[in-house]
């Protein structure tokens, strides 16, 4: 019975970090903004320099910090592992960039050059020269998807 809860307890979380992409995706909005007022080189410079690889190390950061914590609860590496894990996949799938369409209330271009791999595997699969908003949101997807079933496998495991 104490795993039951503990699962269904856990089960919250995994669908709570959908919500946390959410935010970073607000978040993700408010700083590009910036970048898009000052329009110029050296400000797209910097993003790309610093700012870019800052957000990816905070989400993989706060993505782990929930496994650690999880584990600091449960005790199980394999649980610690399926909630990091299923973040990562939809982060690294693009939900967060779909997102980040939804707020941001401009249209995705029908050539999204500047995703690459894991956000273009589907765009790969259909044959497309770059990232179409069809194909980025069939990603996230399908990122949501492998999400839950890696997350469903390692809970159930015991490490």
């Amino acid at each position: 019975m104490a795993e039951l809860k503990r699962w269904q307890t856990m089960d919250r979380i995994f669908w709570l970090l959908i919500v946390l992409i959410l935010f970073f995706a607000w978040m993700d909005v408010k700083q590009i903004t910036t970048f898009h007022t000052l329009n110029s080189e050296q400000a797209w410079g910097l993003y790309n320099q610093y700012t870019g690889p800052a957000i990816w190390i905070l989400w993989f950061g706060v993505m782990a910090i929930v496994g650690l914590l999880w584990y600091f609860i449960s005790r199980d590496k394999s649980e610690a592992l399926a909630l990091a894990a299923g973040g990562w996949i939809m982060l690294m799938a693009g939900l967060e960039d779909v997102f980040f369409f939804i707020f941001y209330q401009q249209p995705m271009t029908q050539c999204m050059e500047w995703f690459k791999f894991p956000q273009n595997i589907v765009s790969k699969f259909l044959g497309e020269t770059c990232v179409s908003p069809f194909s980025l949101i069939l990603n996230a997807g399908l990122g949501v998807l492998l999400s839950y079933n890696v997350y469903k496998y390692l809970k159930v495991q015991k490490w």
